[in-house]
């Protein structure tokens, strides 16, 4: 059963709180429902800066999704917590995602260009801080696919997947952010025009967690 699935009956039967649900499948969570209805418990949370975190998170991905206003609640959110958590590259890297979707959803083009650089300089902050940390680079990974081509970013995807692919070789990930990794290669490659290698790549995405949502999205490419 797709791992989102089973978050959102968990919170539809037991109303578990945060604390159980694990940072690693909070992390690639991108469904609006279960997003909210974490997000709905925190009035009952412990003000902690775990529980800051997990919400700022939890923001941050709704903003992913484009949900109004839910850019600046995860800015609002990480900002302070970065200040309180020095050392934690994982909320420097979801701030400065959040930063770069302020401006991404500002009207005025002097702050937007101010945001979008600022968010920028954290993300790569983070990564340099924290080379081995897959969840930091696919932040970036996703960040640097999501702007706009002339701001250069794409220039980072590349690199930071064939880092990951190298690191998966010796530390353990869950199998949904090999499988991320994998279709993004993939997604990559066919940009390049080098298809037969992309089609490499997605059915390793497709191996690797057939019922995730990368699986998804990998076999509709191979049907393109």
């Amino acid at each position: 059963m797709n791992r989102v699935i089973i978050i959102f009956l968990l919170l539809g039967l037991a109303r578990i709180s945060w604390a159980e649900i694990p940072l690693t499948q909070l992390y690639g969570l991108r469904e609006v429902t279960a997003l909210e209805q974490l997000i709905s418990q925190e009035q009952n949370a412990k003000n902690t800066p775990d529980e800051q975190k997990r919400l700022g998170i939890a923001w941050h991905n709704l903003a992913v999704l484009e949900q109004s206003g839910a850019a600046q609640k995860a800015y609002d959110i990480l900002k302070p917590l970065a200040k309180i958590l020095p050392k934690d590259y994982e909320v420097l890297a979801y701030l400065g995602s959040a930063q770069t979707m302020v401006g991404r959803d500002s009207w005025n083009p002097i702050s937007k260009i101010s945001d979008v650089n600022k968010g920028i300089a954290q993300l790569d902050q983070a990564v340099s801080k924290a080379e081995d940390n897959y969840v930091i680079r696919l932040v970036r990974i996703n960040n640097s696919m999501a702007l706009p081509g002339f701001l250069g970013r794409g220039g980072k995807v590349k690199p930071d997947l064939e880092y990951l692919l190298n690191l998966y070789k010796h530390v353990e990930a869950p199998i949904e952010n090999r499988a991320e990794v994998y279709f993004k290669m993939g997604q990559v490659l066919v940009k390049e025009d080098k298809n037969e290698e992309a089609k490499t790549y997605f059915k390793q995405a497709i191996e690797t967690a057939p019922s995730s949502e990368w699986a998804k999205q990998a076999k509709e490419a191979l049907n393109d």
